[in-house]
C-alpha cells in the first residue's frame, strides 16, 4: 500500500501541480483575458472616436468646401453688384447732365417766350397806338377836307368877284 500512497501522493502532487499550473493559468488567463476585453473596449470606443472624428472632418471639409463656394459667388456676385452700380452710376451722370441741358435749353425756351411775350405787348402797344393814329388822321383828313370844300368855296366866291357883277352886294340889288 506504500506503492499505492507513494503512487497515489505523487499523483495527488501531480494533481496540485496541474491543478496549480492550472489555476495560475486560470489566474493568469483570467487576467490577461480581463486586460484583453479592457483593451478591446477601448479599441472600440477608440474606432468610435475614430469614426465620429473621420465623419466630423468629413462634415467639416464638405462646409469649408460649401462655404469657398458661398464665398467664391458671393465674391463675383459682390463684383457684378459693383460693375452694375458703376453703370447704374454712369448712367445716373448722364441723365444728370441731359437733365442740365434740358433745363437749359428750357431756361432758353422760356427766356424766349418772355421775349416774344415782350415783342407782342409792345407790337399791341404800338398797335393801339397806329388805330388811335388812324382815328386822328380820319379826324384830320375829315377836317381838312371840310376846310379843302371851304376854302375852295372860298376861292370860287373870291374868284368870282374879280368880276364885280358877281360882287354879293351887287347881286342882291338885282334881286
Amino acid at each position: 500500500m506504500a506503492a499505492k500512497s507513494a503512487g497515489s501522493r505523487a499523483a495527488r502532487i501531480g494533481l496540485a501541480i496541474a491543478g496549480g499550473s492550472v489555476l495560475g493559468y486560470g489566474a493568469y488567463y483570467a487576467s490577461q483575458a480581463t486586460a484583453v476585453s479592457a483593451l478591446k473596449r477601448q479599441k472600440g470606443e477608440a474606432e468610435t472616436k475614430v469614426f465620429v472624428s473621420q465623419g466630423k472632418f468629413r462634415r467639416a471639409e464638405s462646409t469649408i468646401q460649401e462655404t469657398d463656394s458661398l464665398i467664391k459667388a458671393l465674391q463675383q456676385q459682390t463684383e457684378q453688384g459693383k460693375r452694375g452700380l458703376a453703370e447704374v452710376g454712369q448712367q445716373l451722370a448722364a441723365a444728370r447732365q441731359q437733365v442740365q441741358q434740358l433745363e437749359a435749353v428750357q431756361q432758353q425756351k422760356q427766356e424766349e417766350v418772355q421775349r416774344t411775350h415782350q415783342d407782342i405787348e409792345r407790337a399791341q402797344a404800338a398797335l393801339e397806338q397806329a388805330r388811335r393814329d388812324l382815328t386822328q388822321s380820319k379826324q384830320d383828313t375829315t377836317m381838312a377836307e371840310q376846310s379843302l370844300r371851304l376854302l375852295n368855296q372860298q376861292m370860287a366866291d373870291a374868284k368870282s368877284r374879280y368880276n364885280p357883277l358877281n360882287h354879293p352886294r351887287v347881286k342882291g340889288m338885282f334881286k
